[in-house]
């Protein structure tokens, strides 16, 4: 799967066990939540998964509820669940650490993920029309 380098935000919250699996019970219109969202800056996003810092602890093999803006400019809004795969931390300044965090998608709409890969698929396009090497 291809996937390109980004800067746009994602905001995301920690699901416990419990709230996953009735979350993934729920049709995806209705997982609403008003428990705030944390945020982070998308490094890298593919149409499996996406990669991101964050100055939030999160830990792997658990699982998160995103929302990710993705195309140009951020014109399109996508939704889901996604397991965390590994974190690290990068860097600690001022003693505040900044945390890397690799998610997988595993539950969002056809929808959304057709528009992650076309979003990772113009990039890369445009990107070789520029005569640069795609990102990724």
């Amino acid at each position: 799967m291809f996937r390109v380098e980004d800067e746009s935000r994602i905001e995301f919250r920690v699901l416990s066990t419990d709230e996953h699996e009735r979350l993934a019970r729920l049709p995806i219109q209705k997982r609403n939540s008003d428990r705030p969202h944390r945020s982070g800056v998308v490094h890298d996003v593919s149409g499996t998964g996406v990669r991101f810092y964050t100055k939030y602890v999160i830990e792997a093999e658990t699982f998160v509820q995103f929302r990710l803006l993705v195309g140009e400019g951020g014109s399109a809004f996508v939704s889901g669940l996604a397991e965390v795969i590994r974190t690290r931390i990068l860097i600690i300044e001022e003693g505040k650490p900044l945390w890397e965090a690799a998610v997988r998608f595993t539950d969002m709409t056809p929808r959304d993920r057709d528009l992650i890969v076309s979003y990772v698929l113009e990039r890369q396009r445009a990107a070789l029309a520029a005569g640069l090497s795609p990102p990724g």
